[in-house]
């Protein structure tokens, strides 16, 4: 695995771990969870068989893969692989706060 592969996977992984609130991760987080699933899915899918459906039928493991990798790729793309200690929190702020919304 080339060395850009290899420190970009090491960052994310970490990150996508890390805690959020009182220990909790972010898959953990059910509302940032949806937001995320609905804008990583294809818009087709959701639309034929609905995102709730999506979720009760695909494995956990594919759903957290399909989570972590649409955020880490969208966080490299915007930051690159040496962002700044509050990059992340920067990021992910769009994503807490359509959970937010959602909720109400």
């Amino acid at each position: 695995m080339p060395c850009f592969s290899r420190t970009s996977s090491r960052s994310l992984s970490s990150a996508a771990r890390r805690p959020v609130g009182q220990g909790a991760t972010l898959w953990n987080n059910k509302g940032l969870r949806q937001v995320v699933l609905r804008e990583a899915l294809p818009k087709l899918l959701q639309e034929q068989v609905g995102l709730e459906t999506i979720i009760r039928n695909v494995p956990a493991s594919y759903l957290r893969a399909i989570f972590g990798s649409y955020l880490a790729s969208r966080f490299v793309y915007k930051h690159g692989i040496s962002p700044s200690q509050f990059a992340f929190f920067e990021f992910m702020t769009p994503y807490f706060a359509k959970a937010a919304e959602e909720q109400v």
